[in-house]
């Protein structure tokens, strides 16, 4: 008795062009039974599987379904894969633009803050393109807080000077508008 490695290539019964033929597919199910002939285009992901063995004519032998380029889209799935754990899909906020702006705008404390905003601010994408999550979001914490507070220091030192000038400007004591003003004036 010879044993064989696989099914017996079925026997061509179709009186086509070999061209034809070709696009007639035959597999074995899960029971291990033979089934076919199928046209491609009746083949899908719930008769057959990557696994599943095929033979079409032309074929010296019968092969799994994913080795054939013809049937590689029954196989692709419409969602991608599942990305590594703890690795979020978006990027935290860099707030480098912000922390330029304070450097820029907000004298003199923006100097100081502006400063220490950029230095964590600018880590934000290098540690989230080298995949550490936790620093880049950490990072991305930090810069927004240099900036938060650099903003509300600045606004209040800059509300409490112009108080300071205005209060201390003989010019401010007499506008017309401000009479209760002038009875604090020397």
């Amino acid at each position: 008795m010879s044993e064989t490695t696989g099914p017996a290539v079925p026997p061509c019964i179709f009186s086509n062009s070999e061209t034809e033929m070709a696009n007639y597919y035959y597999f074995i199910d899960a029971h291990g039974q033979q089934q076919g002939p199928l046209e491609l285009s009746r083949l899908n992901g719930s008769l057959i599987t990557p696994d599943t063995m095929v033979w079409r004519e032309g074929m010296s032998n019968w092969q799994p379904a994913r080795t054939l380029p013809e049937l590689a889209h029954l196989f692709r799935t419409s969602v991608p894969p599942v990305p590594p754990a703890g690795a979020p899909g978006v990027m935290p906020k860099t707030w480098l633009l912000e922390s330029v702006l304070i450097l820029l705008l907000c004298c003199p404390l923006g100097v100081i803050g502006g400063i220490g905003a950029l230095v964590y601010s600018s880590r934000v994408e290098e540690f989230w393109v080298r995949g550490f999550y936790d620093e880049a979001y950490r990072y991305s914490r930090i810069a927004r807080q240099w900036v938060l507070w650099t903003l509300i220091l600045s606004v209040v030192f800059s509300g409490f000077s112009l108080l300071s000038w205005l209060l201390s400007s003989a010019a401010f004591f007499s506008l017309p508008w401000l009479p209760f003003w002038g009875c604090l004036a020397v």
